[in-house]
């Protein structure tokens, strides 16, 4: 039995209704970033950072993403590099989702073609690239 895509829904809305939702939360989403200086002020998201109190691989991104909204490329980069790649890949997913529902179908039939060891080690070498980048920033 075939699964049912969950971004169909989204693909069967039409171009123009996309480009309106996707126009208005970016407005939303660009207010909440401009009021909280590109989400710096606020509560930690974080769970392992809120139960360790160490930063985990994917911190900062969500104030990567409030600073690219917010037009400041190098404090995005600065926060971490894997916010403006998430940016680029929910851009690509929400205004192209043909396209990238077809390339994660092909990822995904990669990934799944993979033993379970190295789908393992796949996920623990990315988060460990995603940590080895932020180190200067923890320091």
């Amino acid at each position: 039995m075939a699964r049912a895509n969950p971004f169909l829904a989204w693909v069967d809305l039409g171009e123009k209704m996309r480009l309106i939702i996707f126009a208005g939360a970016s407005a939303a989403l660009f207010a909440l970033a401009r009021a909280s200086n590109g989400f710096e002020s606020g509560p930690v998201l974080c769970p392992f950072r809120a139960l360790t109190d160490l930063p985990c691989p994917l911190c900062g991104t969500t104030r990567s993403i409030g600073n690219l909204l917010l037009g400041d490329f190098e404090a995005a980069l600065t926060f971490n590099p894997l916010g403006i790649a998430f940016a680029i890949a929910l851009v690509g997913m929400l205004l192209l989702p043909r396209n990238f529902i077809e390339m994660a179908t092909k990822v995904e039939r990669r990934f799944t073609s993979l033993t379970i060891t190295y789908r393992t080690l796949s996920v623990i070498g990315l988060m460990t690239s995603a940590w080895i980048l932020n180190i200067p920033r923890m320091l």
